[in-house]
């Protein structure tokens, strides 16, 4: 089952796994308009931490060492709503290597102008230009209104994803075709693979029209 990488409209990213490209559409759906997504297979390095909202305090008297899990105490933290249910869990990257290469597939897949910029700047993970290679990205990374009006350009130039959607939405809104109509109710900017499917399952049992 692959896992792909899912750029959405707006500047956020997904990593799904699904069982074909038609699959990941009707998952996307659940979460919103895959229409304007782009999606590729993901192939890259993956750590991602899972982390309960609970924390462990040793009661054992001193110098006293522990025969069952009796001898600890198990605690809420703060970030624990009292909700139990498995989106109780956190979710975060660990200070690795794995995981800085994993972010940094993603941002080359996801959002490539913006990863040019980063590897002009040879940007480290704080975001503070580390370069000693190129004068003019030394400059920059030592002038904050530079590195703010490079960084505002390479987001702009990222927003074409974002254009291509809205304009999908104006484009629809003028129609009043059938498929228009599935896609409107839908609020979806493109037909998906089930709608195609049930589309074509209701043509298929509808009564042929008798011409008078």
């Amino acid at each position: 089952m692959p896992l792909y990488l899912v750029r959405w409209p707006a500047l956020s990213a997904s990593l799904v796994q699904a069982d074909n490209e038609d699959d990941l559409l009707d998952m996307l759906d659940q979460v919103a308009d895959p229409g304007g997504c782009t999606f590729e297979v993901y192939s890259g390095p993956l750590w991602i931490d899972f982390d309960l909202p609970f924390q462990i305090r040793d009661a054992r008297p001193k110098e006293q060492a522990p025969t069952d899990a009796s001898a600890f105490i198990v605690e809420p933290t703060p970030e624990f709503s009292g909700e139990i249910c498995p989106e109780m869990m956190s979710v975060s990257v660990p200070p690795c290597d794995a995981s800085s290469d994993m972010l940094s597939e993603v941002v080359r897949g996801a959002f490539p102008d913006l990863a040019l910029f980063m590897e002009d700047l040879e940007l480290d993970g704080d975001g503070n230009g580390d370069t000693d290679t190129d004068a003019d990205a030394d400059a920059d990374a030592d002038d904050p209104q530079a590195l703010s009006e490079g960084l505002s350009t390479a987001l702009r130039d990222e927003l074409w994803l974002f254009v291509r959607f809205v304009m999908a939405q104006s484009e629809l809104a003028k129609r009043d075709d059938l498929e228009a109509r599935i896609m409107k109710a839908a609020r979806v900017t493109c037909l998906l693979p089930a709608m195609r499917r049930a589309l074509a399952e209701a043509l298929e049992t509808a009564p042929a029209r008798r011409a008078d």
